[in-house]
């Protein structure tokens, strides 16, 4: 009898199974493919779409999720790690093709400075990385 007064009171239990404090309804909106993308998360968690959203809020607030805890607040955008290696492997490509014809054509000179000047870039980007 207690915990249907208690539901009806619009409280619930967390994922720990624990009574909550009673809540209240708010509105949120969410358009009809996000909402569907939420329910089927909450379908595969098997809890309700509004529990999957208040403990996912709830718990980035608190600092359960990397992307809202403190020690991941310079942490890198989704998908950002995969734009950067996609540039890094752009970017080698064509620089051992410059390499390559610099070579080629007997521009040793030219191939040097170019080398020299990526190692100290790449120094100073170690050393700057190693401050932070």
């Amino acid at each position: 009898m207690k915990e249907d007064k208690a539901i009806a009171e619009g409280s619930s239990k967390d994922f720990a199974g624990q009574r909550t404090v009673p809540r209240s309804p708010r509105s949120i909106r969410f358009s009809d493919s996000e909402w569907d993308r939420i329910d089927k998360l909450a379908i595969e968690q098997e809890i309700s779409s509004s529990e999957l959203v208040r403990e996912t809020v709830v718990g980035m607030i608190d600092g359960k999720f990397p992307a809202w805890s403190d020690a991941n607040a310079s942490a890198l955008p989704a998908g950002i790690q995969t734009l950067i290696e996609k540039t890094y492997r752009g970017v080698y490509v064509l620089a051992t093709l410059k390499r390559d014809k610099l070579y080629r054509e007997e521009r040793h000179e030219e191939l040097n400075a170019v080398h020299e000047a990526a190692r100290s870039t790449q120094e100073a980007i170690m050393e700057s990385a190693s401050d932070s």
